[in-house]
C-alpha cells in the first residue's frame, strides 16, 4: 500500500467509472452474480471465489463466465460483452475479487454503475473521494466470510438495495470519468504543470 503521507508528490489516478458501464437501470430479477473472466495466476484468488460460490450452490444466482451468445469473442479483456453488462444491471448482489497482483478490478466500478450491492476483497487503493466499506461496499476476507457475508446478504434485500444505492449515488457524484478527469486537471494546477 502507498503512504501518501510519505509521498506527498505522489498522486492517485485510480480506474472510474466509464459511460459505458451504465446500463438503463432495471429491475432486479437476479440474486447474485461473479462473472470473471479467465483465470490465470496474477489472479488466483478468483478460483476459490468462484468455487466457494458454486459449492454454496445458490438459486437465482450467476456464477461463472458470462459472455453472452455463440457468436461473441471469449475474452472480457475489452468488456464490450453487452450480455456481461445486461447481467450486472439485472442483479442485486455483485462479488468481485481482485484484478491482476492484487489492486481493485474495473468490475469495481462496473458494478458501481450498474446499482448492484458490491460485495468484494478489501479495497487495497487509494481513490479521491472513497468509496466508505459497509456504506457503499462490504468486504469479505476468506472463504467463510465469503459465504457469510452472501448468506447475510441474500435474506436482507432491503440492506442490499440500501448498499447498492448509496454506491450507484456516489459513483454518480465522484467517480465517473468526468470526475476523474476535473480531479487530474485540479491536481496538475496544484503543482503547476498547467
Amino acid at each position: 500500500l502507498l503512504s501518501l503521507e510519505h509521498q506527498p508528490n505522489v498522486k492517485p489516478f485510480p480506474f472510474a467509472a466509464e459511460q459505458r458501464y451504465f446500463q438503463n437501470l432495471v429491475d432486479k430479477e437476479i440474486d447474485l452474480c461473479c462473472m470473471f473472466g479467465t483465470h490465470d495466476n496474477s489472479k488466483e484468488w478468483r478460483r476459490w471465489i468462484e468455487n466457494k460460490l458454486k459449492f454454496m450452490n445458490l438459486t437465482n444466482s450467476i456464477v461463472g463466465q458470462k459472455y453472452g451468445d455463440i457468436k461473441d469473442i471469449i475474452d472480457t479483456g475489452g468488456r464490450n460483452h453487452q450480455n456481461y453488462f445486461n447481467t450486472l444491471a439485472k442483479s442485486r448482489i455483485s462479488v468481485d475479487g481482485y484484478g491482476a497482483f492484487g489492486c481493485q478490478s474495473a468490475r469495481f466500478y462496473e458494478s458501481c454503475s450498474n446499482n448492484c450491492c458490491l460485495l468484494t476483497q478489501p479495497v487495497r487503493i487509494y481513490m479521491p473521494d472513497p468509496y466508505i466499506e459497509d456504506k457503499h461496499y462490504i468486504t469479505f476476507k476468506d472463504e467463510q466470510d465469503l459465504e457469510n457475508k452472501v448468506n447475510m446478504l441474500l435474506k436482507n434485500f432491503s440492506y442490499v438495495k440500501e448498499i447498492a444505492d448509496n454506491c450507484y449515488k456516489h459513483t454518480l457524484e465522484f467517480h465517473t470519468c468526468l470526475k476523474r478527469s476535473q480531479y487530474l486537471i485540479s491536481e496538475c494546477k496544484k503543482f503547476g504543470i498547467i
